[in-house]
């Protein structure tokens, strides 16, 4: 009981006899952050965008979109946060958001458990190494496209804020 990724590896290098692991309790919560704190920030109001400015709170303007770009390789390289009509990067990129309900109803069924098998795997499978490594693994970057770029400081020069260099 009580396993987590740590723990499986801890036995795995030890050589222990064990043909497969269940793990339950520490599946599904994160025993180092077993919440997540969520806030709701406005970007736009009306026609007009806003912002908050409060040092470790700022936000970006107007809605977003993610997008995850790809190498030749087929392994992810980097994500892309953009304005939610700029179009995707170029090269192999795919939208990581997706509208899921509408008027407060679900778009779709849900998928079923082994489509949500096969996409994990296909996921997973796109990972490179150094980001499955339990210690020392890599970073994915991440980069602002031009179009959020220009629009963020349009609306904080209309703030009329000084902002440091």
């Amino acid at each position: 009981g009580g396993l987590d990724e740590h723990d499986i590896a801890a036995l795995v290098a030890a050589g222990a006899p064990v043909d497969s692991f269940g793990v339950g309790t520490r599946l599904n919560v994160s025993a180092d952050a077993p919440s997540l704190d969520l806030v709701y920030k406005l970007v736009r109001y009306g026609d007009r965008d806003v912002l908050k400015l409060s040092e470790g709170k700022e936000t970006w303007v107007g809605a977003k979109a993610v997008y995850r770009s790809f190498g030749a390789d087929g392994l992810m390289a980097s994500d892309v946060l953009a304005l939610e009509d700029e179009p995707p990067p170029p090269g192999h990129s795919e939208s990581l958001l997706q509208v899921v309900m509408g008027a407060g109803e679900p778009l779709r069924p849900p998928p079923s458990l082994a489509d949500v098998r096969r996409r994990c795997a296909e996921q997973l499978a796109t990972l490179p190494d150094d980001l499955k490594r339990l210690t020392g693994h890599g970073e994915v970057p991440v980069a602002v496209s031009p179009g959020l770029q220009a629009r963020q400081e349009r609306a904080l020069a209309e703030t009329g804020v000084p902002r440091p260099d």
